[in-house]
């Protein structure tokens, strides 16, 4: 019989994972992502998709149920990783977590939009008679 602690972690990895699915499958990004102009996309540069958004979120569960409620204890779990794991978990040129690898993605940051040219504005072809 599974404890209600145990029911908390299984259903903040259902949520977590439902959060990051839903968003990433639907547009590519979530709102984090999208605030630091991150995206979501297969090798070919398409939209990655419900399917590998799915495949790419299964890999977060762990690390969220490894997160201890104790602060401290976080904070020191959160430096090992950052040490140990994440370095074995990027492959070199791409730097892709072990889930991108599995579900075929990478996650991309977009240049800052750049104003269109004007054609109409003062001076532009609109402007002479």
């Amino acid at each position: 019989m599974m404890t209600l602690g145990g029911l908390l972690i299984v259903g903040v990895v259902i949520i977590a994972w439902g959060y990051l699915t839903i968003f990433e499958g639907a547009s590519g990004t979530t709102p984090g992502k999208r605030l630091l102009r991150l995206w979501v996309v297969d090798r070919a540069y398409a939209p990655c998709g419900w399917g590998r958004a799915a495949v790419r979120n299964v890999f977060k569960a762990p690390a969220v149920c490894l997160v201890p409620a104790n602060v401290i204890s976080a904070l020191i779990l959160a430096g090992v990783l950052a040490l140990y794991i994440v370095p074995v978990a990027t492959d070199g040129t791409l730097r892709r977590r072990i889930g991108d690898r599995v579900a075929g993605t990478i996650v991309v940051k977009r240049p800052k939009a750049v104003a269109p040219a004007v054609p109409y504005g003062p001076g532009g072809p609109a402007s002479r008679g």
